[in-house]
């Protein structure tokens, strides 16, 4: 599917999409950072994942017609974008992209059930001592982080 992808370059700050837009199809990220966000009624931005180099974002546009967040950048970003209508026909002539695609988007909905997790942890000291554990390299010590702390901190309701 990387043949059909379409580059597109962003500046920190710049949007690409917004809420009720209509929707292209899917984004990865190859440079830098995308905040996918809501405002709630107060006005206030949350947070709803921030994307680094390797990730995919807007997997749901690819079955609506419109996206349901605003997706901007946090800092200078290269995103593959990959046509709605390429993606839909590449999975249905190949079962086992689509099957990949699949296990891509299980991992991610197991990954939201763990942050929902952590938020509802009440203790900072808690939810740091869970996102360690769940974040620890095979030799149990260290924990590479990606991103900013804010960046961090803001994908984790509560703070880490």
């Amino acid at each position: 599917m990387r043949a059909v992808a379409i580059d597109r370059k962003l500046k920190a700050g710049e949007a690409l999409f917004r809420r009720g837009s209509k929707t292209a199809g899917l984004f990865e990220v190859v440079i830098g950072r995308i905040r996918l966000t809501r405002v709630d009624r107060s006005g206030s931005e949350l947070v709803l994942h921030v994307a680094g180099p390797g990730e995919t974002l807007a997997e749901p546009s690819l079955f609506s017609s419109e996206y349901h967040c605003d997706a901007v950048a946090s800092t200078n970003a290269i995103v593959h974008v990959y046509p709605k209508r390429e993606v839909l026909t590449a999975f249905a002539e190949n079962p086992k992209a689509a099957q990949a695609f699949s296990a891509r988007l299980a991992h991610q909905v197991m990954n939201l059930r763990t942050r929902i997790e952590q938020r509802n942890i009440r203790s900072a000291r808690e939810r740091v001592r869970h996102f360690l554990a769940l974040n620890a390299a095979p030799d149990g010590r260290t924990v590479q982080l990606s991103g900013t702390l804010k960046d961090l901190a803001a994908s984790h309701p509560g703070g880490a």
